[in-house]
């Protein structure tokens, strides 16, 4: 079991999905997320609960969106900005903090495809002392694409937020999403999922 998870987060939106498996991760087994940008010169540390704004402006919206998830999901969280070079500094504050795994992508902003071998992920994963897990960008195969597959997500979302005895409706689509109407003694819901990466949001109508 994890207790200590770190992800190297740059603002991209596989770093983001890194984040969303590593808050899964640690929702089950009831462990804490640290989340490390690193800039590449000076340092620093900032902590979750301090104004977004405080951030590097290209991986604010990835840690608001990470802390937001996490705080829906139970999950502690801390934000970490540190000077260096991206490996390397992964590698020694996965050592300094006491980390028992790291969750990472395995393509970072420039959008360009990278497989792991020769790649900042590579490095990581030849050099840290603790288990590196890599995850890579929903593909077409991981695309929610029948009413079947929207409803079985939507049933793990509400579960995951403590709404296990949800009545969950039929989906309908909306162009890139899945809408699943539900209900629980608690009020009513629309299960937005999106359909290329199969991220659930709960909006609660009433």
């Amino acid at each position: 079991m994890y207790h200590h998870i770190l992800v190297p987060c740059d603002g991209s939106s596989e770093s983001k999905a890194a984040g969303r498996h590593a808050l899964d991760l640690a929702q089950r087994g009831e462990a804490a997320v640290q989340l490390l940008y690193v800039t590449g010169v000076g340092s620093g540390t900032t902590t979750a609960g301090e104004p977004t704004g405080e951030y590097p402006e290209q991986v604010a919206p990835a840690f608001e969106y990470l802390e937001q998830r996490a705080g829906e999901r139970g999950v502690s969280v801390e934000t970490d900005v540190r000077g260096g070079q991206p490996a390397a500094t992964i590698v020694e504050t996965a050592a300094e903090e006491a980390v028992d795994l790291v969750v990472m992508g395995t393509r970072g902003r420039t959008g360009l495809p990278r497989v792991v071998f020769g790649s900042v992920a590579e490095e990581v994963v030849r050099s840290a002392s603790v288990p590196v897990m890599t995850v890579s960008q929903p593909t077409e195969k991981d695309w929610v694409t029948s009413p079947q597959q929207a409803q079985v997500h939507a049933e793990h979302a509400l579960e995951s937020a403590g709404h296990e005895s949800a009545d969950v409706g039929s989906p309908s689509r909306q162009r890139t999403t899945w809408v699943v109407a539900a209900e629980d003694d608690q009020g009513e819901y629309n299960v937005h999922i999106n359909s290329a990466s199969g991220e659930a949001r709960i909006v609660k109508i009433r």
